[in-house]
């Protein structure tokens, strides 16, 4: 109940409320600019259409089309692949996606699927490889599903020909399935794919953490940590607070600290969610996102695809997402994996969560170094924005489990454009808490307190 009365009389602070006003009015100027950029995305996603078109009628200039009446059913020679890409090419441009959203992904899956086939089973260069370099071909992926897929989604039947003319980089090799597979996911779940300036509440939450706003709010954690024995001090309630014991006494600051800040996210993240959800609907939660399998499920990150990923020729879009292609084609279903977003978004915080209560904490040990509160906040910033620098100091240490400031980029670690892990990152955070913890009672048990 004590603890419960002294976050309460923290959280009535006037620099708090004011923090939080500041926050809320950024996020909604940044929805505001984000459904300004709606227009500049609709264009966008016709100029995608249009390429998408002028490539395929670059390969139809050089044949003779068949003639065909109705929908197809089976396609057996190269001619009739083309005239079915022309097709869907055709479809895509004259579809406004905003209005008819579900014959968009429907369109974009066959289109992708067509492709798929046409770097994989349908190519000579595919067939002459060892299969431990191969991409799994649309068939040998679904498996006994495939026909229940093809049903579903009203796609011919693929014969045996050869597919010329593919003038394919290996980006387009990744580019095709997972695009299909992103696009068959829309289209089942009857949503409109989203951008990277949506305003759904959920991939407007994922967004957030391409911005600079988790670095803000580690710099408010730690001054909040740097803070909370200082204002103890200055209201003159520290002694009274004592009698338990010093131990007690820093996990009972460090306590507070943390859950003010973790308040102040809360309260920051849901009214702007809230606002959001009743304007747009909930139905984005389970959009697919495509991670980096290495970054969930292993220590060690894969130093490969993060060279790889320096490389803009070797990068991909998949929805809201860049992605980096994999070495051998074979992996890329392996080395990445498809999570829905409410799933990401929780990883997300998880990472933020532990990063802000490090931060917390450091300025938790700050506060019982100094005893005057402005120059613990103020060494407490200085010590959050200097620890920025030591990656121009130590440029090896850059995007690793040793740049603290690069957590903050977390959609790019998930993507795997950063060499760290998810397991790094909980366990230099767990650590860090700890080690922070423990100096700030060793510290705090010799200090006069006054």
């Amino acid at each position: 109940m004590d603890m419960f009365l002294e976050l309460k009389s923290q959280l009535k602070r006037y620099s708090i409320a004011f923090f939080i006003v500041i926050m809320i009015l950024v996020m909604s100027f940044m929805v505001a600019s984000y459904e300004r950029q709606a227009t500049f995305d609709k264009v966008n996603s016709r100029m995608v259409a249009q390429i998408l078109n002028d490539a395929v009628q670059t390969r139809v200039r050089k044949i003779d089309l068949p003639q065909i009446t109705g929908e197809m059913t089976e396609i057996n020679s190269y001619e009739e692949a083309v005239y079915y890409q022309s097709q869907l090419s055709n479809e895509l441009l004259a579809i406004d996606k905003s209005s008819a959203f579900q014959s968009y992904n429907l369109n974009r899956v066959r289109f992708y699927l067509i492709g798929w086939f046409s770097a994989t089973s349908l190519n000579d260069e595919w067939r002459l490889k060892p299969e431990s370099q191969r991409l799994l071909d649309p068939e040998a992926y679904f498996g006994s599903e495939w026909e229940h897929v093809r049903q579903h989604i009203h796609f011919p039947a693929i014969g045996e020909f050869s597919y010329k003319d593919l003038g394919l980089s290996h980006g387009d090799n990744d580019a095709f399935p997972q695009n299909a597979l992103y696009f068959l996911d829309l289209y089942e779940k009857e949503i409109e794919g989203g951008t990277q300036h949506s305003v759904s509440p959920f991939i407007f939450i994922y967004l957030l953490f391409q911005s600079k706003l988790p670095m803000v709010l580690a710099a408010f954690s730690v001054i909040m940590g740097a803070s909370v024995i200082g204002w103890q001090r200055e209201n003159g309630v520290i002694k009274n607070k004592l009698f338990k014991g010093r131990h007690l006494f820093i996990i009972r600051s460090t306590i507070i600290g943390c859950l003010t800040s973790l308040v102040v996210i809360l309260i920051i993240f849901t009214s702007v969610w809230s606002y959001l959800g009743f304007q747009h609907g909930f139905s984005d939660a389970n959009q697919l996102v495509l991670v980096k399998k290495t970054f969930v499920t292993e220590w060690a990150p894969d130093l490969e695809i993060v060279s790889l990923g320096e490389q803009i020729e070797k990068q991909y879009s998949v929805g809201i997402v860049n992605q980096i292609v994999e070495k051998n084609p074979k992996e890329t279903f392996e080395k990445n994996i498809f999570m829905p977003l409410w799933k990401v978004i929780f990883i997300q915080l998880t990472i933020l969560i532990l990063t802000l209560i490090f931060w917390n904490v450091v300025g938790v040990l700050i506060s019982s170094l100094v005893k005057n509160n402005v120059l613990a906040i103020g060494l407490s910033g200085g010590v959050f924005f200097f620890s920025a620098l030591i990656t121009f100091v130590f440029p090896n240490l850059a995007g690793t489990m040793w740049d603290l400031m690069g957590y903050f980029e977390i959609n790019q670690i998930m993507s795997g454009f950063k060499p760290v892990t998810l397991m790094q990152i909980v366990t230099v955070n767990c650590i860090g808490i700890v080690l922070m913890h423990v100096l700030s009672v060793w510290r705090f048990s010799s200090q006069d307190v006054v």
